[in-house]
C-alpha cells in the first residue's frame, strides 16, 4: 500500500511505517487513541492482557495509554496509524470500556478510521499459558495484588537477580518496572470505567495509596486521575 492509498483510508492518517524484523520494543504506551492498520509482513503484539499475532489487513485500536509491546516478524511489519475521532471513541468506550480491539478488512475498499473502530471486537488478545519460569513470573507479576518481585523469586526458587537479569532479557525491562506497569494498567481501566473513588482505584490497583497512584499516573500519562477521568467521558 502506497501513501496515496493510505490517505484515502483516512486523511488523518500517519503513513506507512516500518519495522525491521527481530527489534523489539518495551511495554509503552501513547497519550492518544489509535488504530494501526497492518499493510506488510507480520507483527507480534503483547500486553497484559495477553498476546496477538497481526498480518496483513488486520487492524488494532488501542484506547490512550494502552500498555503493549510490538516483535516484527521475520519479515518486519508495514503498518499505517489511524486516528478515530473523539465520538467513535466515545461510542466505543460505552460499549466495550476502555479495552483493546481488533479486526480484518480488506485493503482494497475505501475505508476511514471511525469505520473501522465501529465494527471491531473487543478481545484481540489471546490469554498466554504461561510455560517458562519468566513467562510464570510474568503472569505473577501481573496478577491483581501481585507478589512483590524478591516473593516472586522465591516462589519461582529463585534468586532475585537471576529473575532480574533474566527477566529484562525477555522483555526489555525490569521485573518491577513491569509490575509497576500492570498496576498502573488496573488503575487506568479502573478510572476510565466507574465511579470508584480515587482510595478504591489505587487499593484495588494495588498502589500503597492515592498519593502514591496519582505520582505514578502523572509520571507516565502526565494527568491527574481527575485528568484522566475526563478524558474517557
Amino acid at each position: 500500500m502506497d501513501r496515496a492509498k493510505v490517505e484515502l483510508l483516512d486523511p488523518d492518517s500517519v503513513g506507512r511505517v516500518t519495522a525491521a524484523a527481530g527489534v523489539r520494543q518495551p511495554l509503552h504506551r501513547h497519550a492518544d487513541a489509535r488504530i494501526v492498520l497492518f499493510v506488510g509482513g507480520e507483527m507480534h503484539e503483547e500486553a497484559f492482557e495477553g498476546s496477538a499475532r497481526f498480518v496483513r489487513g488486520d487492524f488494532v485500536f488501542r484506547p490512550s495509554h494502552f500498555a503493549h509491546a510490538d516483535i516484527p516478524g521475520a519479515e518486519g511489519a508495514a503498518f499505517v496509524r489511524l486516528h478515530p475521532s473523539a465520538q467513535a471513541v466515545r461510542r466505543w468506550m460505552k460499549r466495550n470500556g476502555w479495552r483493546a480491539g481488533r479486526g480484518h478488512v480488506d485493503l482494497d475498499q475505501p475505508l476511514h478510521a471511525d469505520d473501522l473502530l465501529d465494527h471491531a471486537e473487543s478481545a484481540p488478545y489471546a490469554q498466554i499459558t504461561p510455560t517458562t519460569e519468566i513467562q510464570r513470573a510474568a503472569a505473577l507479576l501481573a496478577q491483581d495484588h501481585a507478589p512483590s518481585v524478591q516473593d516472586a523469586a522465591a516462589m519461582l526458587c529463585m534468586a532475585p537477580y537471576e529473575l532480574t537479569r533474566r527477566f529484562s532479557a525477555a522483555f526489555a525491562m525490569t521485573p518491577c518496572v513491569y509490575r509497576r506497569g500492570a498496576q498502573l494498567q488496573r488503575a487506568i481501566q479502573m478510572l476510565s470505567e466507574d465511579s470508584a473513588s480515587l482510595a478504591q482505584v489505587a487499593h484495588g490497583a494495588g498502589f500503597h495509596d492515592q498519593s502514591h497512584l496519582t505520582v505514578a499516573l502523572r509520571r507516565e500519562t502526565r494527568l491527574t486521575p481527575k485528568a484522566l477521568r475526563d478524558s474517557s467521558k
